[in-house]
Order: C-alpha cells, then structure tokens, then sequence
C-alpha cells in the first residue's frame, strides 16, 4: 500500500485502532487510509487509547487534507464525534492491520 505524504483533497478515510502486544506490553496503533486513492495517510503507535490520543490522531490526520472529509470508522466510541459516523468500508484498513501484526508477531516472537 502506497503512503502519502502531501497534503491533497480526500473524500473519504478510513480510521481504525489495533492492540499489538510486544515484550509484555499493550500498544495501540492507530491507522487513516485514503478510500479513493488506496494510501495510507498515517499510523502511529501509542501507548495508551483514550479520547485525547484519539482526538490528537485525527487531527494529524487532517493535516495531510486539502478539505473536511469524510470518516469511515467502526463502533468505537473514541473515534466518535460531529464529523465522524460508524459505517462500512474499512477494509483496507483491516487489511493493513492484519498485515502489520503478522509482522509484529514475527519480530516480536521469543
């Protein structure tokens, strides 16, 4: 999947946050896929989740965003706000998670 760096007008991102586990210890790594173009806008890894962390995430997120766009998210209340609605097409982002924690799992495998 293609990573974008420049800032360009979307439509719509994808959002969504995984849990890895590495050396003992929980890491939340948060993803934006752009739906349209198939790129990969921007994942992070933090330590802990909760609504700042969430919060902070998006907004780097629309940095790299010519407009307002629209979010495609699942349930999670953390993500949730005015500009945010739960509904499908998340599965380029469920694709690169799957894919990053094969990896993870690999690398972190003792």
């Amino acid at each position: 999947m293609p990573i974008s760096t420049e800032k360009k007008k979307r439509n719509l991102i994808a959002l969504d946050e995984t849990v890895v586990k590495a050396n003992k210890k929980r890491y939340y790594v948060y993803s934006a896929v752009d739906v349209k173009r198939n790129e990969l806008i921007l994942m992070k890894v933090y330590p802990t989740r909760n609504w700042l962390v969430t919060r902070s995430f998006i907004k780097e997120v629309l940095k790299y965003c010519k407009n307002k766009p629209k979010f495609v998210i699942d349930k999670a209340p953390l993500i949730w706000n005015s500009s945010t609605k739960p509904f499908g097409k998340r599965s380029l982002v469920e694709f690169l998670f799957s894919s990053f924690k094969q990896r993870a799992k690999i690398f972190f495998y003792r």
